[in-house]
This record gives structure tokens, sequence and C-alpha cells, in this order.
């Protein structure tokens, strides 16, 4: 029987990503949310105050040296149990998933964290799920769906997506409830990343705020003569929604 390999994700955490998470937090400040925001494996906690001074965090592979080292921070929340009981489900305005999906290689543990995140999104929330488009190293070895890294004398696990990949995994995963789109270049997010929002009508008053001209021209069309004829079962706002969510199944 051959051993499966002991995988250490604590150390695929990184401090190099607070620039990328000024832009999530200039993004978060535009739109006026800065309560209820949730960094969502945090990994050493170095950009969770970017996104607000009142973000929250979860992480629950915490190496605590590391964190003391980086001049990180201490997440809220290390049992993803204690987050839900503790904030709420269905509570959280905006959450950020920066660069966790790629790292993880059970893919129904990359299912539950896309789940867990759908779960904590308020109705007139946004999460932005962002993963590796790549992955480079002499030491990477071909291992379920993406490779094994060496890394200080341990294992670590990398599995790129493409833009295409993480939109469709996302959408998958969290169903017909949730609207998946990419997140547009203009924002500067690096890597493959997705916007997820409960609401079209919602999505459509970030794209609006943020200026993001390709969503509102995907979102922005009239009824047809036959929807507007199908009135009295259903208000306009809730045609154009509907015809909305079709368009991003």
């Amino acid at each position: 029987m051959i051993e499966e390999p002991k995988i250490d994700a604590s150390k695929t955490q990184i401090s190099t990503t607070k620039n990328t998470y000024k832009k999530y937090g200039s993004i978060l400040n535009t739109l006026g949310i800065k309560d209820k925001v949730l960094d969502y494996s945090s990994g050493l906690g170095t950009g969770t105050k970017e996104l607000s001074k009142n973000a929250k965090s979860f992480e629950p592979y915490v190496d605590e040296q590391r964190i003391i080292k980086s001049k990180g921070r201490y997440p809220d929340y290390k049992d993803v149990n204690l987050l839900a009981k503790g904030e709420g489900l269905k509570s959280q305005k905006a959450v950020i998933n920066h660069m966790v999906l790629n790292v993880v290689d059970d893919i129904k543990e990359r299912k539950n964290v896309v789940n867990n995140i759908g779960n904590m999104l308020a109705d007139d929330g946004v999460a932005f799920i962002t993963a590796r488009d790549s992955t480079e190293g002499k030491t990477r070895v071909p291992y379920k769906d993406g490779y094994l890294m060496k890394k200080g004398g341990t294992n670590t696990f990398q599995k790129p997506f493409s833009q295409t990949e993480l939109n469709t995994f996302i959408k998958k995963t969290l169903g017909k409830d949730y609207t998946v789109v990419d997140t547009p270049k203009k924002l500067g997010i690096g890597g493959s990343s997705v916007m997820v929002t409960k609401s079209p009508t919602f999505l459509k008053t970030i794209a609006t705020t943020l200026k993001l001209t390709p969503i509102l021209a995907m979102l922005t069309y009239p009824l047809s003569a036959t929807e507007m004829g199908s009135s009295e079962m259903l208000t306009e706002k809730e045609l154009a929604e509907q015809r909305i969510r079709q368009k991003f199944q």
C-alpha cells in the first residue's frame, strides 16, 4: 500500500499579499462596505486589516510563530462551526477568499470552502474568490489534479486554475441561487478571480458603483414581448432578474 504524502497547508501562507488586500479594501470602501467583512482562510493575517478595521478572519491552519514574525494577525476563528455560530449564516456583506482553493488537494474540501463562503454571504453581499492561475518550480511533482511542491523540507500542494475553470467550478458548486461572474481586470486582482452575489440586482449595483462596463452591458437589456406578457405572474423586476440569472448559468 502506497503511503499518501503528508501535506502541510500552513507552509503555503505568505506575507506578501498585502498590496492585493489593499485593492480589495479599496473596492469595499468604494462600495461602502465597512462592517460584516470576512477574510476567509486569512493565512498569516497580514492582509485582514487592509480590508476594513472591523474585518473578521477565519483560518484553520494557524502558525502562531510565523504570524508573530510577519506582524500578522491571529484569526478570530479557527473552527468553521464556531465562525457560523459567532457571526451567523447569511451575515457577511463581503467575503474575501484569496489564493486558497489552489492549495487544497482534496476536491471535496474545495467544495466545502466554496459552500461555506456561500452560506456566510448576506443576500446583499459580495464574495471575491481568487486562485493562482499558474504554478512553477523545479521541485513540483504531478499529484491528483495539481502538483506536490517541496517547501522547507515539507510537502505543499498547488493546483492552478484557469479563469474558465475557476468560474465553472464555483458555479457548479454553488448552484442556481448564486450569480458568478469573472472579476474584471480593471480591479487589478491578479490570478483567476470571480465575484459572487446572491442577487443579480445587487450585482448591477456593484457594477454601476465600480463602473464595470462589461458587466453592465450584460446586465442591461430590455424584456421581450413574451416576458412582458407574463407580468401578471411576475413583476418586471422579477422577470429582469430571471433573465439576468439565466445569463450566468
